[in-house]
Order: C-alpha cells, then structure tokens, then sequence
C-alpha cells in the first residue's frame, strides 16, 4: 500500500542517512528499529564528542544523530503496517560504512529494506 511504501522509503533513508554520519564522522553507528519504539541511531562517542573531534570507546553509542535540520534522525512506529521487526533489529555502521557479517532485512508490511555487508541499503 501507499501507507507501506512510503514507511520503507522513510526507513531506508533514515538507514542510508545513519551509514553517511559514521563515514563523514569516522565513529561508528548504531541505528536500531522495532514495532513498539519505531527508529533511532546513535553514533558511537561520548556526549561530548561533538565538538572534541574524536570516537569515544567503542560500543557506547551515547550520542543521538541528528539530521542536518537539527532534529533526532528517529521516527514512529506505523502499527497499522502489520508486520513489523517485534524484536528489535540493531545495525552498526563502521566508519568505512559496511557492516560485516550477514546482510539485514527489514520488513515492513509488505515492503523490505536490505543493508548488505558492504553497507549498501536496498529498496524498498
């Protein structure tokens, strides 16, 4: 439906986005997604280390994205989408932009978003 596909390319973008910052930035980061709290990413430094110019230890995670508007790169969750992550999916973004490993789908209703190893988000 409209309602789906237009969720998946909010999501996918939001991925894509979230891939960028830790390339641009060189710390990794997390973006995380689920049915009950919807999507968020947080980069890989501590709170302060925004304006310090460096990673913080690995596997913090403390500050929040934003989006160039100023505004938190998070978004709601669309119940009425039906099938949706129940359990929570978590992404890490390397600061080279790949995630290792196996690729991750997420489903969204009848729509899915692919990130491959190499970071490269498909679809919707």
């Amino acid at each position: 439906t409209y309602t789906e596909r237009g969720y998946a390319e909010e999501v996918a973008q939001a991925v894509r986005y979230a891939r960028n910052v830790a390339v641009a930035s060189g710390c990794a980061v997390r973006f995380n997604i689920n049915a009950a709290a919807g999507y968020s990413a947080f980069q890989d430094n501590p709170s302060n280390a925004e304006f310090n110019n460096h990673c913080g230890t690995a596997g913090t995670f403390l500050t929040p994205v934003r989006r160039a508007d100023g505004e938190l790169l998070a978004g709601t969750p669309r119940p009425s989408l039906g099938a949706m992550p129940a359990a929570p999916i978590q992404i890490i973004f390397n600061p080279q932009g790949a995630i290792g490993g196996a690729g991750v789908a997420i489903v969204l209703g009848g729509q899915s978003v692919t990130v491959l190893p190499s970071g490269l988000v498909q679809g919707p």
